[in-house]
C-alpha cells in the first residue's frame, strides 16, 4: 500500500516511523509528481519485521495493560495484537512456556 502510494503524483510526501517516533525514511518530491527515491515498502516491511529491543517491548507492554484497563471492551483484538507482536519479543520477555507433562504411569495401590 506505501509502495503503491508513493507512485501517485497526490502524495506530497512519505514517511516511515520506527516504534519509539524516530523517522525511519523519508520521501518527498524533487519534480512534480516524482518523488526522490520510492522505498518506503521495503523500509516498512523491515520495520515491521525487526525485533524489539528490550526498551520497546517493556513500553509495548505497559501500553498494552493499560489499553485492557480502560477498554475491556477490546480484550479480544488487544490479545490478538499482542500474540502478533510476541515472536519479535526478546526472549526474556516472551510468556514462560509449560513444560509438557511426562509419559502417563499406573499409581501405586494401597496396600
Amino acid at each position: 500500500m506505501v509502495a503503491a502510494a508513493e507512485q501517485l503524483a497526490a502524495v506530497d510526501s512519505v514517511v516511515v516511523m520506527r516504534r519509539d517516533g524516530h523517522a525511519l525514511y523519508r520521501n518527498q518530491p524533487t519534480a512534480p509528481g516524482r518523488l526522490a527515491r520510492p522505498a518506503a515498502g521495503r523500509v516498512l516491511i523491515a520495520e515491521q519485521f525487526r525485533p524489539y529491543t528490550v526498551e520497546e517491548a517493556e513500553r509495548f507492554w505497559a501500553i498494552q495493560r493499560r489499553l485492557h484497563s480502560v477498554m475491556p471492551q477490546y480484550r479480544d483484538d488487544l490479545t490478538a495484537i499482542g500474540a502478533l507482536a510476541c515472536p519479535l519479543m526478546p526472549s526474556a520477555l516472551h510468556p514462560l512456556r509449560l513444560v509438557a507433562p511426562g509419559p502417563a504411569v499406573a499409581l501405586p495401590l494401597p496396600v
